[in-house]
């Protein structure tokens, strides 16, 4: 696993989940090596979950779960991601599968099942000038002794709900077999659509996101001050296309990838997001922290070498608990290291992630006024 450079994660489109049931994800899982640990969860904040241990063997690991029942919309992603200490190998991750109930069962196949995706498009975002060279694939799986026969309508809506674009797809599928049929994207201006996939007798059903766009003509790097930018990337030359001139970069910066030891420093994967948005023309503001969450899991910001106090936060409603505050010394440091680091390459600075949501004005202000010390030391540019 090399951040950015391979997948070290898969997430899943959110799904509503009754907040009074019990539910299980599982999945079988391999890895290449001994002691490879990985984050298994569901739920509508990352790290919501547990962390497992797996091994070189193909198994099935589960995880069984209420939705929590402070969130409102209960609309929950289930995700599978590399432990931040795992910094290389391969995990193999196949039949990932969340159902009702408090064990793992297995899986029973439809007589006919269905599924329409667009994987020609990166991220899902095709170019106006190039729709011809796309389209939807429906896949058939009949698993059944004889022939089905099915009528596909389909539709495609914009972001305000209003139809775009409509139509009927005639399919036979042959007996305990596979049909694969592609679904050219019609004309349609830039913007963000739904595709919708159903058989008359609603047994069958599936949707696909996508947007469309045209590239910016304009190719040079943006100013700081440039009033579009993009949270929580790795400098993607695709959003420059988009018109973002700079990116907010969120957990390659945090404390306990930087510095997950006393004395201890990894910049292996900052180098490659800022190397990629320089590529890009991008402009980068990082985020110190990015909170003070010490938890285990994607998103563990403090280390826990690090940590000199935790304690229940003082604001309401914190969706941090315990709140781990990192001593000042550590804190300067691993501020000193990432500014000292990239003093010629990055001028802007974050500190911590919305702050006001788990630690009062008062406890922000002691790391705000270190993180400004530390880094106009380190760089008095910034």
């Amino acid at each position: 696993v090399d951040t950015h450079e391979m997948h070290n994660a898969v997430w899943f489109s959110p799904i509503n989940l009754d907040k009074e049931k019990t539910y299980t994800l599982s999945a079988w899982m391999k890895a290449d090596r001994p002691g490879f640990l990985v984050n298994m969860g569901c739920g509508e904040r990352i790290g919501n979950g547990t962390q497992l241990e797996v091994s070189t063997e193909w198994k099935r690991y589960s995880f069984t779960f209420k939705p929590e029942r402070f969130l409102v919309e209960n609309y929950c992603r289930a995700g599978i991601s590399v432990a931040d200490s795992i910094n290389a190998g391969t995990l193999w991750v196949d039949s990932v599968q969340l159902e009702e109930g408090d064990s793992a069962s297995e899986y029973k196949s439809e007589p006919l099942e269905f599924g329409a995706a667009l994987e020609m498009a990166e991220d899902k975002l095709l170019q106006k000038s190039k729709l011809g060279e796309n389209a939807f694939t429906l896949r058939f799986r009949n698993n059944s002794p004889a022939k089905i026969s099915r009528e596909i309508h389909y539709e495609i809506r914009d972001y305000w709900d209003r139809k775009r674009a409509e139509g009927n797809l005639s399919t036979s599928i042959p007996a305990n077999g596979n049909l694969e049929l592609p679904l050219p994207v019609p004309a349609l201006p830039c913007g963000y659509y739904r595709a919708y996939f159903q058989d008359k007798a609603k047994t069958l059903y599936d949707e696909a996101i996508f947007g469309i766009y045209e590239p910016m003509a304009y190719k040079g790097k943006l100013p700081m001050d440039w009033p579009l930018g993009c949270h929580d990337s790795v400098g993607l030359p695709i959003l420059r296309d988009l018109g973002f001139g700079w990116v907010r970069a969120f957990h390659d910066f945090a404390m306990q990838r930087i510095c997950p030891e006393k004395n201890t420093y990894s910049f292996k994967n900052t180098d490659t997001v800022v190397d990629r948005c320089e590529k890009s023309n991008l402009n980068v503001m990082p985020i110190f922290g990015p909170a003070m969450l010490g938890t285990p899991g994607i998103a563990r910001s403090i280390p826990e070498w690090a940590i000199a106090k935790k304690a229940k936060s003082n604001v309401g409603e914190s969706w941090i608990d315990p709140v781990c505050f990192p001593s000042l010394d550590a804190w300067s440091d691993y501020v000193s290291a990432l500014v000292g680091r990239y003093k010629d390459r990055i001028h802007v600075w974050e500190v911590f992630n919305e702050p006001d949501t788990w630690v009062t004005p008062d406890e922000y202000l002691v790391y705000l006024q270190a993180a400004y010390k530390a880094a106009k030391k380190a760089d008095p540019s910034c």
